[in-house]
């Protein structure tokens, strides 16, 4: 019966609520200064979440709570774009203090609550007292174009880089990063080349991590655009410790491997049928996990958005492959790992696919607030699941949105076992809402249902609320 009321409230709120995009809140300040224009720019955001049994699927005994979580954090970022005034040079400097949690890391005084703890780390300074030293840079570049070849431009400093995006699930992979970026454009083709340092090591050479990557973009129509893509991550780290003293298998930074070990490969499309809209992606990827073992595998996933008069419908599926002895979650280069795996390698853990908003927020990662999830041992690892989803939106008024869906994950190949499993399937519901306080201000609002196949069923909920300027 829990599961019927489930799909009937799912169905419910799939064809009957939701959420697009409300109005935008202002562009950022400009200024002209000599020969350049500055443009400054950001956001002050604050997220509250609560869940319960999200972690492990299993209710607490004797009231200690053990896998309930409710926490706050907040994060203030500063925008500074300097252009020159043709626009063909200019430089980022994104300036981050945060993520902050409350009443975590840092704070001058109530020694006697268990505060007062290291104040020099990131989101340093949420305890009684906030006294944290937390700046950071989060991305400082600069670009140029180069004379004499038309739209030929290069980026080089601490940036952003993605391979494989789409609209409905983002990047398959998209972080920032310190490397050199090289884009190209001439309509019907682009292409982006790029090369980024992942990690330097204890050497400044023979121990270095380096991501290469290129893209290849045609728009055959206007309607219709198609990548592919590949990467390669050259891993020259040490040999690390399969165990702890204790024989606990631990997860190493790095596996070596020869280059060309470690490659990603696929492709996107974006196609416009009318007002119909479809995008997805395919990746085929092989990964070194193990002094004897790789791991290689592959994944799809599709979007389709359709409006329906005053709604619009999303229906989202997606699968990768799995295998038989490791489930959902986990990060891919399990170090104990001594034989080869089928399970779809990802290139860095807690950074993959997103879900489209309102379909397995939960589970699999929120977009609503912004990826976060410290709950779920699979959100943002897509690999060894798959799945389908589907939700709809409309705007109630111009500055209010109410939103909903309902989702079916599963486990591809091998279950999701405890400590932290759902076994071979669970379900999820979720609603929302957005609205627009102030010109400047937006709250998000998600909440989430989750039924298992084994173990308890579990709930969160979370607001995100931003003032952007």
């Amino acid at each position: 019966m829990k599961r019927l009321g489930m799909w009937v409230t799912g169905g419910a709120l799939l064809f009957g609520v939701a959420l697009p995009a409300v109005a935008q809140a202002p562009p950022p300040m400009t200024v002209t200064s000599g020969n350049v224009n500055l443009t400054f720019g950001g956001v002050m955001r604050t997220i509250f979440y609560a869940a319960d049994n999200v972690s492990d699927f299993t209710d607490s005994k004797s009231g200690l709570f053990r896998d309930s979580e409710n926490r706050v954090l907040q994060r203030f970022r500063l925008l500074t774009n300097v252009d020159s005034a043709d626009k063909k040079a200019g430089l980022r400097w994104i300036l981050e203090i945060g993520d902050i949690t409350w009443g975590s890391g840092g704070g001058a005084s109530g020694g006697e609550y268990g505060t007062g703890g290291t104040r020099n780390f990131q989101g340093g300074g949420g305890e009684l007292g906030a006294d944290g030293v937390n700046v950071e840079t989060k991305r400082l570049m600069f670009f140029f174009d180069v004379p004499g070849v038309p739209n030929l431009r290069v980026s080089t400093g601490i940036q952003g880089f993605a391979f494989l995006d789409t609209a409905s699930s983002g990047a398959f992979f998209g972080d920032d990063a310190s490397g050199v970026k090289v884009t190209w454009k001439a309509d019907p083709v682009d292409l982006e080349v790029y090369w980024a340092k992942l990690a330097e090591g204890s050497n400044f050479n023979a121990d270095d991590v380096d991501m290469w990557v290129a893209r290849i973009g045609v728009n055959v129509t206007k309607d219709a655009r198609f990548t592919i893509e590949g990467m390669v991550v050259d891993t020259n780290c040490p040999n690390l410790p399969l165990t702890t003293p204790a024989g606990i298998p631990v997860l190493t930074g790095c596996q070596p491997a020869d280059f060309g070990d470690n490659f990603w490969v696929g492709g996107t499309f974006g196609i416009n049928i009318g007002t119909i809209k479809l995008d997805g992606q395919l990746v085929y990827g092989q990964r070194q996990i193990g002094p004897n073992a790789q791991e290689s595998g592959y994944g799809v996933n599709t979007g389709v958005t359709v409006p329906v008069g005053p709604v619009t419908v999303l229906g989202f599926g997606w699968y990768t492959s799995g295998d038989d002895t490791v489930g959902p979650g986990g990060a891919s280069n399990l170090a104990n790992r001594v034989r080869d795996s089928d399970r779809l390698p990802i290139p860095a853990a807690f950074d993959s696919w997103g879900q489209p908003q309102y379909i397995a927020e939960f589970l699999l990662g929120s977009t609503t607030l912004a990826q976060f999830n410290d709950e779920s041992d699979i959100a943002q690892r897509p690999n060894g699941t798959y799945g389908i989803g589907g939700s709809a939106s409309f705007a109630v008024t111009p500055n209010f949105s109410l939103g909903g869906g309902v989702a079916y994950v599963g486990a591809t190949d091998a279950a999701s076992n405890p400590p932290a499993g759902f076994g071979d399937n669970a379900f999820e519901v979720d609603a929302g809402f957005t609205w627009r306080l102030a010109t400047n201000v937006r709250a998000d609002f998600v909440a989430g249902y989750i039924v298992p196949d084994q173990g308890d069923e579990a709930w969160g909920v979370g607001m995100l609320v931003a003032f952007r300027f």
